[in-house]
């Protein structure tokens, strides 16, 4: 979370020292944007491992997560000279991944490994903004996201290798974003905006079964997602 903070108000503080000026743009008008983003996790998921041979139990996993980059694109509104909206779309490729042994009365273990990955994520903003400076805007926006995950499940049978199986699914899940930012004017109808954004989601639930019958089911009630953003855009008005 400290590297991600630094890296933001860094970008903002970059921006915000510009000294060209320009005119302001129209209000009630469109815009669209396209950007990048750095994403960095939170490290507290966990996924719970049902196992159902040999009564070995319900055994927990830890995800170590990874930082990654995104893309972003978007279509917004000037409701007013301090109001906006937008709708946008997003994707990156960050990922949790995890393993874990699981010994059974016999002492045989099966290796389990777990991934979360986020594929696509919708939103819509609303946001209100303050000019600081002839060219210059700090913003404040509020977002409802729906992003669809990616979760596998795969184990490795030490001993059997007839009983390795593998499971994947997609899932669906609602979070929102509370974000902070900066809007600078570049003329002809250009802006480049920088931000901040913690991503939060609710609890996923979804189980599957590595393999009908098999040692090992993967349940996702443990997971609460959580991101922070630091993106980059450039905008051109309508």
């Amino acid at each position: 979370m400290k590297k991600s903070l630094l890296l933001g108000l860094s970008t903002l503080a970059l921006i915000g020292t510009a000294t060209v000026s320009h005119a302001r743009m129209n209000d009630n008008s469109w815009y669209v944007g396209a950007g990048a983003s750095w994403i960095g996790t939170n490290e507290t998921n966990k996924l719970s491992l049902e196992t159902d041979q040999n009564d070995t139990g319900i055994s927990k996993i830890g995800l170590e997560d990874k930082s990654a980059f995104g893309g972003t694109l978007l279509v917004g509104y000037n409701v007013s000279d301090n109001t906006f909206v937008d709708f946008g779309y997003g994707f990156d490729s960050t990922s949790a991944k995890g393993s874990k042994l699981i010994y059974d009365d016999n002492a045989e273990s099966t290796d389990t490994t777990a991934t979360l990955g986020r594929l696509h994520t919708y939103s819509l903003g609303f946001g209100v903004n303050k000019e600081l400076t002839h060219s210059l805007d700090v913003y404040l926006k509020f977002s409802a996201l729906f992003s669809q995950f990616n979760i596998e499940n795969k184990t490795v049978d030490i001993v059997n290798t007839a009983q390795d199986g593998h499971a994947s699914t997609k899932k669906w899940a609602w979070g929102w974003a509370p974000t902070i930012g900066l809007s600078k004017d570049l003329g002809n109808c250009l802006t480049i905006k920088a931000d901040y954004s913690y991503q939060m989601y609710g609890r996923i639930k979804q189980g599957m079964d590595t393999n009908p019958g098999a040692e090992t089911a993967l349940t996702l009630n443990k997971i609460k997602p959580r991101y922070h953003v630091v993106g980059i855009t450039i905008t051109k008005s309508f």
